[in-house]
């Protein structure tokens, strides 16, 4: 069994592949989790040594096979344990992802798919991000795009919202801006970082960092 800190790496690698983005440096993984670029070098050069992933200055953080399979493993329990402690606990959905952080590190594959089988097999968590089957298969969704690449006066349903911030995360919720949920760009200054967008509850202005929480699906 991976070690907790190994398991984080490999979840925060996946989090900037999932999101597309092109070349995961270490400085990258240093600002997400917190630490010195010169603790992700070591640990990477680590994960590197143990077949987990293959690091060049070219390309980047990339993963083996192996270190890719063990990541969706990592991002399954935290999924599944999100929308367990919603739909199950009554937790809100702004709640659950310190929790699931937690447990993601200290449950059995058998609990993961009791839990699976318990929910009804779920294609995605509380904040719309995919959950991998027992297999590492991804369900099939639309593309996805950022809120702030959106047409303005163009529909958009919501695909997924960031979860690591809560107060964020409520804050959209609270506009009905999740996933499922539709929104309409009004106006925008994309490169101040301000939209303004139409919710069925109103309409808001959104700052930088609640653009870049949003994605929508492209129909």
């Amino acid at each position: 069994m991976l070690s907790v800190s190994r398991e984080n790496f490999l979840k925060s690698i996946y989090k900037w592949v999932e999101a597309g983005e092109s070349k995961v440096l270490p400085v990258v993984l240093a600002k997400d989790m917190g630490l010195s670029k010169a603790a992700v070098s070591q640990m990477v050069k680590r994960m590197e040594e143990e077949g987990l992933v293959v690091y060049s200055r070219e390309r980047g953080i990339e993963f083996s096979e192996k270190g890719y399979q063990l990541a969706l493993q990592v991002v399954r329990r935290h999924r599944l344990w999100e929308l367990f402690l919603v739909e199950v606990l009554g937790y809100g959905w702004e709640e659950v992802h310190v929790e699931a952080e937690r447990l993601e590190h200290h449950s059995s594959d058998e609990l993961m798919n009791r839990i699976d089988t318990h929910l009804g097999h779920p294609s995605f968590d509380p904040h719309g991000y995919p959950i991998p089957d027992a297999g590492g298969r991804m369900p099939h969704a639309p593309a996805v795009i950022p809120l702030a690449e959106a047409e303005v006066g163009k529909s958009y349903t919501v695909a997924r919202i960031q979860d690591e911030n809560a107060d964020l995360v409520l804050f959209l919720g609270k506009r009905d801006i999740a996933p499922g949920e539709t929104i309409v760009l009004l106006e925008g200054e994309p490169f101040e970082g301000l939209l303004k967008v139409r919710t069925k509850k109103g309409v808001y202005r959104l700052g930088t960092e609640a653009v870049e929480a949003v994605s929508l699906y492209v129909l």
